[in-house]
């Protein structure tokens, strides 16, 4: 992972960036690739070139950000829940074909093991999200179904990925 660097003031203006003399920035640069700036503090995702990392990530972010304002109804949650399910088990699909693909020697290899490893912590990560309990008792107040609703958010941002 790149070293990410602060900027107080630019000292000039960095329009393909969006950032303009005297404005703070971060900065941070590859080994290979050039520089990358941006106005707010970098996200994991932006700070590893792995296509996979950068998507899981991604998709980490995404369920990290939502809050109950936007969600109308529990069933929006429940299909929030499934399409980040499905989009992380697509990516362990990708992992193993991948896999597959590969000649069989190197299938047993490092390379092998690693696109192994993140399809079955994909696939456990998947899992662990369709089995999050959604209901919601119909007799709640609506106080106890905004904190039931909390709950179930909470439950779904606490979960992490857990590969490499």
């Amino acid at each position: 992972m790149p070293r990410v660097h602060f900027v107080k003031k630019a000292r000039k203006d960095y329009p393909e960036f969006g950032i303009k003399k005297g404005d703070s920035y971060y900065w941070w640069k590859f080994r290979y690739g050039g520089i990358h700036k941006s106005k707010t503090r970098p996200r994991p995702s932006q700070l590893t070139q792995s296509e996979f990392l950068s998507t899981i990530y991604a998709i980490i972010e995404e369920i990290q950000d939502v809050t109950i304002t936007d969600f109308n109804s529990i069933e929006e949650l429940k299909e929030f829940i499934e399409e980040k399910a499905e989009e992380i088990r697509t990516l362990g699909e990708e992992q193993e074909d991948k896999l597959y693909n590969m000649p069989e020697g190197l299938q047993d290899g490092e390379i092998g093991c690693l696109l192994q490893e993140r399809a079955d912590a994909c696939y456990e990560m998947a899992d662990e999200l369709e089995t999050i309990d959604t209901e919601i008792d119909e007799e709640l107040s609506e106080e106890e179904r905004e904190e039931r609703l909390q709950e179930i958010l909470d439950e779904i941002q606490n979960i992490e990925y857990c590969g490499e």
